[in-house]
């Protein structure tokens, strides 16, 4: 992540997504990196589900056609 995501403010770490959302707070900075981490896995799984879900769409859209 970019240095300049992260925040410390009052002995409190933060960081801001791609979104622009600020997240936390988080007391360490290795919970912030495993907060971080989380988040990442979670916008990848997303993106996957919504391209899985595109491409059943557009299957399920030729099989009306077809029929």
């Amino acid at each position: 992540m970019q240095s300049d995501r992260l925040i410390l403010r009052n002995d409190q770490w933060y960081f801001k997504s791609r979104e622009k959302t600020l997240k936390g707070p988080y007391d360490t900075m290795e919970h912030l990196q495993q907060a971080v981490d989380v988040y990442i896995q979670c916008i990848q799984a997303e993106a996957e589900f919504e391209s899985s879900t595109k491409e059943k769409l557009k299957h399920d859209e030729l099989m009306q056609i077809k029929h």
